[in-house]
């Protein structure tokens, strides 16, 4: 719990003018922490216990009152931006959402006490109580017994009787103005729960020459496990109830190791840590800990640069008229850990813990795809292509071990580091840049779905595909690269009415994906190639034409919003994102040719040209041939000749009015290419009947890897060069397991891969391929819901006053797959005609010495997010630690 004295003298406060998002008190919050926290371990020995979360919001409150150097020095300490808005709105929600996490108690109480002669100015009383949650209580400063155990009753109850005598009467005299107070507690229990029977003394090295027996733990579990290689250390992450709150423990490699964190620990980047680690059964030795610290802050946040406050000359006129300088600013705080969970309290305070382990090198899984599976080509979380492989070959496996291993040993008996992070699912903190950078990128791109079928060699006879042994390998015989060139035509085109952001027409395009993608592939057998994607911007070029049924059909289906200016500036923004990706070749342009006596309305070929950086150009319908050569030849220039002849001459006569064409292309090469001379032919099974040898590549890399139990399956996913690109491969546990997935792939949430995987060395199998797939898709669609387009009731008025409806969609698509990388394309061509036609070994882990750790939030909607560090600590020495009552 934090306390802020300040005493009149003869200057004026003034409070935190900053005014930023969430993300944005988020980040500075973390980075005036990190800096805190590492001044304070430098000063102070021991065990420690703090909150600079704490620190942060009582010091915020006072600089919102406070003007001119005072101010310029506090908002620069404490990284607060310029605009007054953004800090108020970011600790509003800050305290807003820790207050609101479930399943744990987690609460954030603010309260300002002001003497009885002591007025503060109305402005500054609005922005606690709205910012801050605060109210203001008079107290009697000449009594300061009286004073102080008011402060002090305060402090117990919004930390449950752990902080109980944070001011004394001695701190409280005539000179004193106000006393601002900040309580954060903590108390949640561990969603796997240690056994009170398996609890024993063991040994804990204080350093190298000094060992002492404590209280430790044990627990068997899955947990988030990981190398620090900058930091010559491991990390361990313990999730609590509700999964939104974990703790992580960093343990050095060294048992005197703990130096070398403590100096490092602003290089932690929390949010990566999925990244850094993967899940794993461990058998965790974790030492019980109870610590409790008072500490004075002045000098340290004079380091900091806040050195005005403390003086006459300081500046707190936003607060009163009467000069008021910062008197004292202490924090005291509260932790233990135990069997049932954890309990941390400040009013502003910090805690040390001790711990250590051996470090784990973890052998690579042997993952033997060798079965019908799905693959993915995504962009962040956009799927641009998705592909069943159910004919290819598979290599056998050697060893058929049972993965995932039985576990990974972990002692913590020597220095560690831990945290409590809270995992934030709220979709309302996406639009906070920094907070949740990733998970915005992914959002943009989740639009972008191309989707694949294989079909083609081998099939899987061995029951379970999930083998280890000494090296992992990942078969994953008959898989296809995936290309989809979709070209659209109709009678009738109309764009798509939907205006959102970028985020929302990604959300929209792989809904209809995945809806799209389900449907096809219950009507054809066999390996498929498509692109969702190109189908759903050449559909929406057409409903921006659309008007009355016909666009209400072709709206609902396609999930467009409402609002049109949305909807432009989504798919606007999405075709100028996807062609703006570097290190690989990735295109989607789209266009509009005209029969030569047919002229579109101004409105809608701005619309298409703004919107879907289209042009039109005229065509002679009564020479098909030359009109289809014309249409084919752009279709070639934009997907590297890789989609040749979309339409035929056939397709097109003297009803065909428009002709509505998109086109994606993407080539790109492995971040960890195959080698040439390691391919060779391996069995693949197409069923569990049916085996045949195709060639197949072998690479040995990092790959992240997971499960997907709701599907029977698992996945890997193998980056491109770019890395903002990747193709995820998703393999059914069983031989004949395809069809759940097909049934469900629905369900998949692309966003959410992070949290259900790890990287891991693999040794990955897999097969070449090449498909070519041409689709008409006006069944399909029709079944989806848009029925009026290819009838004479179709309404396309918005493109034309002449009557117009779709004759035909078709989409011709690619792929190929080999060591250098990928190649797919894809072509979607809609015709509008006028009405009259138409595993490792067990590892241990012993933290057995001094360890640091921390409490910090999570900030994510989908994978991944920003971190809010809540409490820091060491522990030196937990016997000592045991002795508080």
């Amino acid at each position: 719990m934090l306390c802020a004295f300040l005493v009149t003298y003869t200057s004026s406060g003034k409070t935190m003018g900053s005014i930023s998002p969430l993300s944005v008190i988020a980040n500075a919050s973390n980075s005036f922490g990190s800096d805190f926290f590492k001044r304070l371990v430098q000063e102070k020995s021991g065990n420690i216990i703090c909150s600079p979360l704490s620190v942060n919001i009582v010091l915020a409150m006072s600089a919102y009152g406070a003007r001119g150097n005072t101010a310029h020095q506090m908002r620069q300490t404490l990284r607060l931006p310029e605009e007054d808005a953004t800090g108020q709105s970011g600790y509003d929600s800050l305290i807003t959402t820790l207050n609101a996490v479930k399943n744990v108690d987690l609460r954030v109480a603010n309260k300002i006490f002001i003497a009885k002669a002591f007025e503060v100015k109305r402005e500054y009383a609005a922005i606690t109580k709205n910012t801050f949650h605060s109210e203001c209580e008079k107290i009697d400063v000449s009594n300061s017994a009286a004073a102080a155990a008011t402060i002090n009753s305060w402090c117990a109850n919004n930390t449950n009787n752990r902080i109980k005598d944070l001011i004394s009467p001695d701190a409280i005299n005539d000179l004193t103005r106000l006393v601002l107070v900040n309580a954060v507690y903590f108390k949640g229990d561990w969603k796997v729960k240690f056994d009170n029977k398996l609890t024993k003394d063991q040994p804990f090295h204080i350093n190298s020459n000094t060992v002492k027996q404590v209280p430790t733990m044990t627990s068997t579990s899955v947990y988030l496990y990981g190398q620090l290689d900058n930091l010559d250390a491991r990390f361990i992450e313990l999730p609590y109830k509700g999964n939104e709150l974990s703790m992580v423990i960093i343990v050095p490699n060294e048992i005197e190791g703990l130096q070398r964190i403590e100096n490092n620990i602003h290089e932690v980047d929390f949010s990566r840590l999925p990244q850094l680690g993967r899940k794993q059964q461990v058998i965790l030795y974790l030492p019980k800990f109870k610590i409790e610290t008072t500490i004075d802050l002045n000098d340290l946040l004079k380091q900091m640069g806040m050195t005005e406050m403390f003086t006459d000359a300081a500046n707190f006129s936003g607060i009163s008229d009467i000069p008021v300088k910062v008197s004292k600013v202490v924090q005291k705080a509260f932790v233990e850990v135990n069997e049932e969970g954890s309990e941390a309290a400040a009013a502003t305070r910090c805690i040390r813990i001790l711990c250590s382990g051996a470090r784990s090198s973890p052998r690579p899984l042997i993952l033997q795809v060798d079965r019908p599976f799905l693959a993915m080509i995504k962009l962040g979380d956009i799927v641009l292509f998705t592909a069943r492989i159910q004919k290819l070959c598979l290599k056998k496996v050697i060893k058929r071990n049972v993965w995932p291993p039985s576990g990974t040993t972990v002692r913590v008996d020597r220095p560690f580091y831990y945290a409590i992070i809270q995992h934030h699912q709220d979709s309302n903190i996406k639009q906070t840049p920094d907070l949740f950078h990733a998970l915005e990128i992914s959002i943009k791109y989740v639009a972008a779905g191309r989707t694949a079928r294989y079909n083609n060699s081998k099939d899987f006879s061995s029951p379970n595909i999930f083998t280890r042994g000494d090296s992992v390998g990942l078969y994953i015989i008959g898989l296809s690269v995936l290309c989809v060139f979709l070209v659209t035509y109709t009678r009738a085109g109309k764009i798509m009415a939907s205006n959102s952001p970028l985020s929302v027409i990604a959300n929209a395009s792989n809904s209809f994906g995945s809806d799209f993608f389900k449907r096809l592939v219950q009507e054809k057998s066999g390996n498929i190639i498509c692109s969702p994607l190109s189908v759903n911007i050449v559909l929406a070029m057409s409903t921006y034409g659309a008007r009355g049924n016909t666009a209400h059909q072709m709206r609902q289906t396609l999930r467009l919003p409402e609002e049109d200016a949305t909807g432009q500036s989504g798919y606007d923004s999405l075709i100028a994102t996807l062609n703006d990706v570097k290190n690989v070749n990735l295109r989607v342009a789209n266009k509009i040719f005209i029969a030569k006596a047919f002229e579109v309305k101004r409105e809608y070929a701005a619309i298409t040209k703004n919107t879907f950086h289209s042009e039109c150009e005229k065509i002679d319908v009564s020479n098909p041939t030359a009109a289809a050569a014309t249409i084919n030849s752009w279709c070639a220039n934009n997907t590297n000749d890789r989609i040749k002849d979309l339409l035929s001459s056939d397709a097109i006569d003297d009803s065909t009015g428009l002709v509505l064409v998109n086109a994606v292309y993407f080539k790109g090469d492995w971040k960890a290419k195959f080698h040439n001379h390691l391919t060779s032919d391996e069995p693949f099974y197409i069923n569990s009947n049916t085996v045949k040898h195709v060639p197949t590549m072998r690479n040995t890399a990092d790959y992240f890897y997971g499960y997907l139990d709701n599907l029977h399956a698992s996945f890997i996913e193998l980056p491109y060069k770019a890395n903002e690109l990747s193709m995820v491969i998703i393999v059914p546990n069983e031989i004949e397991g395809l069809q759940r997935i097909v049934n469900n792939i629905h369900e998949v949430d692309f966003s959410l891969l992070p949290q259900l995987g790890y990287n891991q060395k693999v040794i990955l199998y897999l097969p070449k391929f090449k498909i070519e797939t041409t689709i008409e898709l006006n069944d399909l669609l029709q079944k989806m819901g848009m029925t009026e387009m290819f009838t004479d009731a179709a309404n396309f008025s918005g493109i034309s006053d002449i009557p117009l409806k779709v004759s035909k969609v078709v989409q011709k698509a690619f792929i190929e797959v080999n060591e250098e990388g990928s190649i797919a394309a894809a072509a979607t061509a809609m015709m509008l005609a006028d009405r009259a036609s138409v595993e490792p070994s067990d590892s241990q882990i012993m933290i057995d010495g001094p360890f640091h750790y921390a409490i910090i939030q999570h900030h994510q909607y989908s994978s991944t997010g920003q971190i809010l560090t809540l409490f820091r600590g060491y522990l030196h020495n937990p016997e000592s630690s045991l002795r508080i009552n």
